[in-house]
């Protein structure tokens, strides 16, 4: 245990994906709960907590400037701590800084350092912090885009366009979040999350339940559903996700729920479940990454279907429940893709029929077989193949306005 001031105060910085924001909005709740201040200016507290993401090589990049950032501007006697995917993902990088300790991606490590009276295991977080206290000023837009459009469908007697009604679902201060599990089954040759988060670890239906209830309780109507991927929930407790979104379905009430990181390894195998459950017109959206669009390069990704597959599943989906947004992710230059490669991820896209698609760049990870591939791609072929992807992407989003 370290030495803390009386009235102690604690700065958290998150940065990454919506998950690694809810570990954040949980610690502050934690720190509160054992009677710690929060603030938001860094100089003012006794204990800064950088919450780092390290899924692609520029977010490790931004968790690090970050720290460094914040090292700079605390007050003497301070104590800066790196938490979150980065020491777990790449230790050996995080174990280069000075001025700070590494606390593994296991949060309960945070009992011990202050001594918690209410410790973490006993603290949940269902909302993120309010997004007037966000600095991302082009997120923020977006969620003004947002509430506005809603006003709009709200009062229009023929609803939003396709194109626009993709906004209505970013993810806000105004949802309510039911984290289901953390880690995963996967076994993908790129990804070095699985070594931040571990296997899959389901939690309780009972539990989420309890959440999901109280959410309804408290006047909520978005419900998103919260994991490092969603579709593999139970696999672990021999239960499937289609069980858990029938219980759900269960209770009455004007609600909406929101399916994030749906692998579509899950998604194929439990189809035939999910749809009549995505016909309730409960579930608008869904996000299923595909990754890539060549069967060759899938293979070598390991991600445990084929094109076909993935294909088969979004256009049954497009068939049966119409007015479901679909939305995937593309990697671009990972190794050993080749021009000829690359056009079959564009046909690929094109063929898909998604409302849209997110492009991320290929970036080698520590401790992932992707890492030791040969052929790797020049980061400026990665580039540019990035700009084609997502200006076909556009063009995409563009259509889904007369859709």
């Amino acid at each position: 245990m370290l030495e803390f001031p009386l009235n102690p105060a604690v700065h958290i910085c998150s940065t990454g994906c919506v998950e690694n924001q809810l570990d954040g909005a949980r610690m502050e709740r934690f720190f509160q709960a054992n009677g710690w201040q929060l603030t938001n200016e860094p100089r003012e507290a006794d204990l800064v907590l950088v919450n780092s993401c390290g899924y692609t090589e520029s977010l490790e990049q931004s968790s690090l400037g970050a720290l460094e950032h914040l090292k700079k501007a605390i007050k003497p006697g301070a104590r800066i701590h790196l938490v979150g995917c980065v020491p777990a993902i790449n230790p050996e990088i995080a174990g280069e800084r000075d001025g700070f300790r590494v606390i593994p991606r296991n949060l309960a490590a945070l009992n011990k350092l202050i001594n918690a009276r209410v410790p973490i295991e006993e603290v949940e977080a269902n909302t993120l912090p309010p997004d007037e206290e966000k600095v991302d000023r082009f997120r923020a837009a977006m969620i003004s885009l947002k509430r506005s459009l809603e006003l709009v469908d709200r009062a229009s007697p023929f609803g939003l366009p396709r194109g626009l009604r993709q906004f209505r679902y970013i993810s806000d201060d105004r949802a309510y979040y039911i984290k289901i599990s953390v880690g995963c089954l996967g076994r993908c040759s790129f990804c070095a999350v699985r070594r931040a988060k571990g296997k899959l670890l389901s939690r309780e239906p009972e539990r989420i339940l309890k959440d999901f209830d109280q959410g309804l309780a408290e006047g909520y109507h978005d419900i998103v559903l919260s994991a490092d991927e969603v579709g593999s929930y139970g696999r672990d407790r021999g239960a499937t996700l289609a069980q858990l979104l029938a219980e759900f379905l269960k209770r009455p009430g004007h609600y909406q729920i929101f399916l994030r990181n749906l692998d579509p390894e899950w998604l194929i195998k439990d189809l035939d479940n999910l749809i009549p459950i995505f016909q309730t017109g409960r579930f608008p959206y869904i996000v299923a990454p595909v990754q890539h669009g060549s069967p060759e390069i899938l293979k070598l990704m390991d991600r445990g279907y084929t094109t076909q597959q993935a294909m088969e599943a979004f256009m049954l989906l497009r068939k049966e429940i119409p007015a479901m947004i679909l939305r995937t992710h593309f990697i671009v230059g990972f190794p050993g893709e080749t021009d000829e490669h690359f056009r079959e991820m564009l046909d690929y896209a094109l063929e898909l029929k998604v409302d849209h698609f997110k492009v991320h760049e290929f970036s080698p990870r520590p401790h992932t077989r992707a890492a030791l591939l040969p052929d790797s791609v020049p980061p400026r072929v990665i580039r540019r193949r990035a700009r084609r992807m997502q200006l076909l992407g556009l063009k995409i989003f563009a259509r889904s306005f007369f859709a």
